[in-house]
């Protein structure tokens, strides 16, 4: 890619990536390497499968088996974009993947193996099998758990609060499935003085311990914590991860009140998305102009998202998958694979911005959707301090995506 440019967009995207740098090669075939970063999300009778595209290649290849390690047999062949949904699979069985990359020389070797279970949802009425209730400040307050069906250790939790559209973002299929491929449960929160934050911190300690208790997974108790919160939300997103960075994941603060509500100093290097409604007339104030000034001050870990044409609230369903983008992302930069919360707090991986992407952030002179330039650090040629921090060059192609056409075709 060259220095500063812009990726191509929507569909058109991923048809470019997959076949960027074709090439018939000349002299001695040489074997195509591996497809790498291949990624799963099981969902009723099918799975979602994405991979980072091979140099040369002109197709892929996907393949299936029912046991690890194969045989395998060709679900497709020709597949000529860097993401694929095999479908009409037996729910509640293992199902292993692998893909490989194919051009004029012949057929690469194969990617890393992926394993995927696919499972129905709950049955109406049964989206919080475990409830936790308490008095807050004299309130009543809840903390529900969402566990997926095949996960035996429960390696993190994402925690919506129930202000605004946070909670049932926590409900919604798709959620539900990204979580379940992270071996992770949903806490959804609620009530007066919980839901746009809280102190202590150890009030959220104390639910999940009884979540723990009555679901018996005693690892939800030590598990690390992806926080999302909408609106005044964002109090409890932002102001949970200021108590608990350790504990903390990732954050997103989806259409916040104002840029004071993520001004928190243990915030900046726990990687937060900041996403603000270009239209959003009554909220959308400072928030982009906060993002700048605490990368340029304290180099925090943060992107701005301003949504192009959208208000205080979701946009339909299209706001949510920038978000699941950022939420993988982030869960596999920074849970080591091998996390077992039985044993005790997970040790995050710390991240460093100059090991990532940097963008040039939304421009409010000229609104709307924007083509914004994108590249890794050491090759950005805008102003590093202020441009958005993009953790990885896959997340970097979605934010563009998102910034300029307010969609996200892929977000798995």
């Amino acid at each position: 890619m060259l220095r500063g440019s812009s990726f191509a967009f929507g569909v058109g995207l991923q048809v470019l990536l997959s076949v960027a740098a074709v090439g018939v090669p000349t002299g001695a075939a040489e074997t195509l390497p591996a497809p790498t970063a291949l990624r799963a999300v099981a969902r009723d009778g099918e799975v979602l499968l994405a991979w980072d595209a091979v140099a040369g290649a002109e197709s892929y290849v996907v393949s299936r088996a029912t046991t690890p390690g194969g045989p395998y047999a060709v679900s497709a062949e020709a597949v000529t974009t860097t993401y694929h949904t095999v479908i009409k699979l037996d729910n509640d069985v293992a199902h292993y993947f692998v893909v490989s990359a194919r051009n004029a020389g012949g057929e690469g070797v194969h990617s890393s193996e992926v394993r995927a279970m696919p499972f129905r949802l709950w049955p109406e009425g049964d989206e919080w099998p475990f409830t936790y209730r308490t008095q807050v400040g004299g309130q009543h307050a809840f903390f529900h758990l969402w566990l997926p069906p095949h996960t035996a250790v429960v390696k993190g939790l994402f925690v919506f609060t129930y202000h605004g559209c946070s909670g049932l973002f926590g409900e919604r299929a798709d959620m539900r499935y990204l979580a379940a491929s992270l071996d992770c449960a949903i806490v959804g929160l609620g009530g007066e003085t919980v839901r746009r934050g809280f102190t202590p911190s150890q009030i959220m300690f104390d639910a999940l311990g009884d979540l723990a208790r009555q679901s018996g997974h005693a690892e939800i108790a030590n598990a690390p914590i992806f926080t999302f919160g909408h609106s005044n939300g964002t109090g409890f997103s932002a102001g949970f991860t200021g108590q608990e960075p350790e504990r903390v994941i990732g954050w997103i603060a989806f259409k916040s009140a104002n840029g004071s509500q993520f001004s928190l100093p243990p915030i900046y290097t726990v990687p937060g998305l900041v996403l603000s409604g270009e239209r959003d007339k009554e909220y959308f104030n400072n928030q982009l102009e906060t993002v700048e000034r605490l990368r340029q001050e304290s180099d925090a870990l943060m992107n701005m998202i301003v949504e192009p044409g959208a208000g205080h609230g979701p946009n339909g369903d299209k706001s949510y998958p920038i978000c699941m983008a950022f939420m993988r992302t982030i869960f596999r930069l920074r849970v080591p694979a091998d996390a077992d919360p039985r044993q005790g707090p997970v040790k995050l991986i710390a991240l460093k911005s100059n090991s990532g992407w940097l963008g040039r952030n939304w421009d409010k002179a000229v609104g709307g959707g924007q083509s914004l330039p994108a590249a890794p650090y050491a090759e950005f040629d805008g102003d590093r301090n202020r441009a958005s921090w993009l953790p990885t060059a896959d997340y970097a192609r979605c934010w563009q995506e998102f910034s300029k056409t307010g969609t996200l075709n892929v977000w798995w």
